[in-house]
């Protein structure tokens, strides 16, 4: 995908996504055991996902799916935790053959993240919907897509915004074909917050169809994030496939509804932000949220700057960082335990 050679830590809101996953994971975990389950992801060049998902959670079989040769070698040579299993394969052949990878890895259930950056959303849904249909109760997909309104249709110097969203609306509807849920939208809704509603749209249609053949089956969204990642809007979604009658359980386990980051349905979602700040600002609002036990609005009014032009958006910027503060990519390397030795004063610049 798009970025595969920018490490995580240089991209921020993605790397708070990935941390935010694993805290979901680590929940499923109260209700299920991880153990034997099968990971599997289009991992990139440097496989950080695998890495973490193993340090994290303990799981041990591991797979990565890689269609691009050199990025397949980079994994070889990279290979942060011995024994991950890296496939060059397109993803649809993975999906195709999922049942028989499960039982190579001698699994019972896994976890399977589709990491997409190009925008074939057409494609990729249905690529999840057959992923889905061949999911067991117990498993867990991801997916990860652009919703850029940009990647339909680049608007044109002087174009008019009615005449750019019908444009947008009748290539999306042209894009999406069957997966177009047409009632739901509208043209004054093509932005990024409309694509991603179509984009969630045709997600919620695949799983349906998925679990329409097994009564006992059924898709819960547990997590939709939105956030920026370089020039890439993007949007990722996590879902679990319940039994209905395990349903009570799953939530009374997990606690997943009191969970700031969890999504009641299939149109809620969160959006990751986080600010670029400066080591000086960084210091400053850290010894704040310390002095003000995180009351944002306490550490605004203490604060001798702003983040942004108005008071209400840096307020906003402000929720943010404080938010994700616990997440970010500088946390990770600030602690010296977590960099091999030698090697913090390289990130004395992110720090």
């Amino acid at each position: 995908m798009s970025g595969d050679s920018v490490p995580y830590h240089l991209r921020p809101n993605k790397f708070v996504e990935r941390e935010i996953f694993c805290e979901l994971l680590e929940k499923v975990s109260k209700w299920k055991k991880l153990d034997n389950y099968l990971y599997a992801s289009l991992g990139g060049a440097f496989l950080a996902d695998a890495k973490l998902v193993n340090e994290r959670l303990g799981l041990e079989k591991l797979m990565s799916v890689e269609s691009v040769p050199y990025v397949h070698s980079r994994q070889i040579f990279n290979m942060p935790v011995n024994g991950i299993r890296c496939e060059q394969i397109e993803s649809g052949r993975f999906v195709s053959n999922f049942d028989t990878w499960i039982d190579s890895f001698g699994c019972e259930n896994a976890i399977v993240w589709l990491d997409f950056a190009k925008p074939a959303r057409q494609h990729q849904i249905k690529e999840l919907g057959r992923l889905l249909k061949a999911m067991s109760t117990g498993d867990i997909a991801k997916i990860t897509l652009n919703i850029g309104v940009h990647t339909v249709y680049q608007r044109l110097p002087g174009q008019e915004l009615d005449e750019y969203q019908k444009v947008v609306f009748d290539k999306l509807k042209a894009e999406m074909g069957e997966l177009f849920v047409e009632s739901e939208l509208d043209v004054t809704q093509m932005s990024n917050d409309g694509i991603a509603k179509a984009a969630m749209l045709a997600i919620q249609k695949v799983a349906s169809e998925a679990s329409s053949g097994d009564y006992r089956k059924h898709f819960l969204p547990l997590s939709i994030m939105r956030y920026s990642d370089s020039l890439h809007e993007m949007m990722t979604v996590t879902l679990v496939a319940l039994d209905k009658k395990d349903m009570s359980q799953f939530y009374a386990k997990t606690r997943i509804k009191k969970w700031p980051f969890w999504s009641k349905d299939w149109l809620s979602w969160y959006i990751i932000d986080v600010p670029e700040l400066s080591i000086k600002e960084r210091t400053k609002i850290d010894s704040l949220v310390t002095a003000h036990r995180k009351d944002v609005n306490k550490i605004h009014a203490n604060m001798s700057f702003r983040l942004a032009n108005n008071e209400g958006d840096s307020l906003v910027t402000l929720s943010n960082y404080v938010t994700h503060k616990g997440y970010s990519p500088y946390v990770f390397l600030a602690n010296s335990k977590l960099l091999p030795r030698g090697a913090k004063k390289y990130f004395s610049h992110f720090l």
